[in-house]
């Protein structure tokens, strides 16, 4: 390992940081569910509705980073790993500029179009087009600042900083609910709530700017800008940028499918059940969230230790999905009669079912693609998202003619699995020591898998409830026993149970 004492990618910093990530990802929806209510009743229904637009906007902007602050974190941590770390401040700062330069061009594109998007493609009502429209040029007006947040967070991601960026996130977050609850509540504005927004994303973009200065300080004018930095991070994110695109167009094309062909109940029928299950994906992500930077830092010292990095990766996302999607499968049904009634329950739960097992096969497929990109192979992620876009289209369709909605989830899982096999064959070519480790994921998920497709059949109570607690057992011994090593269990452990264990030792 590197001598770098200050970068700490040790096994129980990994552990810390993912539960940093997690609670900075759950906290901030929690906020959110808390104010909406509020927020609706201080604006009304149809201003609402028009703020979700303008939240849905300032999200999809976030795609005019054009990857870029995925690049910067690869490469951040890239250089840490290889001890180059002079090298790290013009690359910081030529990247941040280019993503200020896009989110002014956003900006400039958003507030010329702002009248025909509210009138048009909107469907703004009248009585409200010209608060949109005011709403819409605020965003436009703090454009580069949305963007280039994004940007710094990365570079804090890449230094390995995650409790200083969840820190800032859960705060700032609760800060934005507030807000938005007491002008709605007292001034309800439209333009005022959004106005609230982009401040507070303003405040916290000058945070990161001084947090990345204290890390990496403004290089000489000489070496504030670098083209062939710029062209590497332009590179590395274009290809990212298409796996932006590409991947989340194929995870709700089916509900634009379903109600081509079905109807719009039956879109509500698939995407309902899709939608919860869906939140599972934030455990993967805050787990590769941590393991993205980590893996490009180890590439560069000790190659053995990513083989351990995977393990860990794998085992966290089985060992916290697996007996939730568990859990899923087998109580499916009563779980949406207790929700959303009997109707949705009878229709919806093979959806949920097959869904559940697919989000557990995606969350496998995290770990490969985060090493892959993480390797400097973008490309590789991005061609696999293009060549599955059209098949994937073509079966989808067809099998949703023939088998309804449970045939659109069916082709859902199959390129889940399709994914999470190609990414595992691609991380064992770029890292050959891989292939053993590799072998061993399967030789665990396919039985856990198998038993939660038992659990879609039509079983006895109480034979189900006995398959459900054997296989929970049974699969987290596996992943606890087989990619694990002695000294990981000892993570799960508390600090200070280990210590009066060496005490007792000694």
């Amino acid at each position: 390992m590197s001598g770098n004492d200050g970068f700490n990618i040790g096994g129980r910093r990994i552990g810390i940081n993912t539960l940093w990530n997690l609670v900075g990802a759950g906290l901030p929806v929690l906020f959110t569910l808390a104010a909406v209510p509020f927020v609706i009743r201080g604006l009304g229904a149809e201003r609402f509705g028009v703020l979700l637009l303008v939240w849905a906007l300032i999200g999809y902007f976030g795609l005019l980073d054009l990857g870029l602050g995925r690049a910067l974190t690869q490469m951040t941590a890239d250089r840490l790993g290889a001890g180059r770390e002079r090298d790290i401040p013009s690359l910081i700062w030529s990247g941040l500029a280019i993503m200020v330069s896009l989110g002014a061009l956003g900006g400039l594109l958003l507030a010329s179009v702002t009248g025909p998007l509210v009138r048009g493609l909107l469907s703004v009502p009248d009585l409200y087009q010209q608060e949109a429209v005011s709403c819409l040029r605020v965003v436009a007006v703090g454009m580069p600042l949305i963007v280039v947040a994004g940007g710094l967070s990365a570079v804090l991601a890449g230094y390995q900083k995650f409790p200083l960026i969840n820190g800032l996130r859960i705060p700032f977050s609760a800060l934005t609910n507030l807000g938005q609850v007491l002008v709605a509540t007292l001034l309800p504005d439209l333009s005022l709530v959004v106005a609230v927004i982009i401040v507070v994303r303003v405040l916290n973009a000058c945070v990161l700017l001084w947090f990345c200065r204290r890390l990496a300080p403004f290089p000489n004018a000489g070496q504030l800008w670098k083209r062939k930095q710029a062209v590497m991070l332009l590179r590395f994110g274009g290809w990212i940028t298409v796996s932006n695109v590409i991947g989340p167009l194929m995870v709700y094309l089916d509900r634009f499918v379903i109600g081509a062909m079905l109807s719009m109940s039956a879109v509500a029928y698939y995407a309902t059940p899709h939608e919860a299950v869906m939140r599972l994906g934030i455990v993967p992500s805050s787990i590769v969230g941590v393991l993205f930077p980590a893996f490009a830092t180890v590439l560069q010292q000790d190659r053995q230790r990513v083989v351990r990095l995977f393990n860990s990766g794998m085992a966290a996302n089985l060992l916290l999905l697996f007996p939730l999607t568990v859990f899923l499968v087998g109580f499916a049904e009563p779980l949406l009669d207790l929700w959303l009634g009997a109707d949705f329950a009878v229709r919806s739960a093979p959806v949920l079912q097959i869904m559940a097992i697919g989000v557990l096969l995606n969350s496998v497929a995290y770990v490969p693609f985060a090493l892959v990109q993480a390797a400097g192979r973008p490309d590789l992620t991005a061609k696999l998202h293009l060549a599955e876009l059209i098949p994937y289209l073509a079966l989808l369709m067809w099998w949703t003619e023939m088998w309804g909605i449970v045939g659109a989830a069916l082709i859902w899982l199959v390129r889940a699995a399709f994914d999470t096999i190609v990414l595992t064959m691609l991380t064992r070519r770029l890292l050959p020591e891989l292939g053993a480790q590799a072998r061993l994921v399967w030789m665990i998920v396919v039985p856990c898998v198998a038993i939660l497709f038992l659990l879609c059949l039509d079983l006895p109570v109480a034979v189900e409830l006995m398959l459900m607690a054997i296989g929970i057992l049974c699969g987290c011994f596996l992943i606890w026993m087989k990619l694990l090593t002695p000294e990981d269990r000892l993570l799960f452990w508390p600090p200070r149970f280990l210590k009066r264990k060496a005490q007792n030792q000694r």
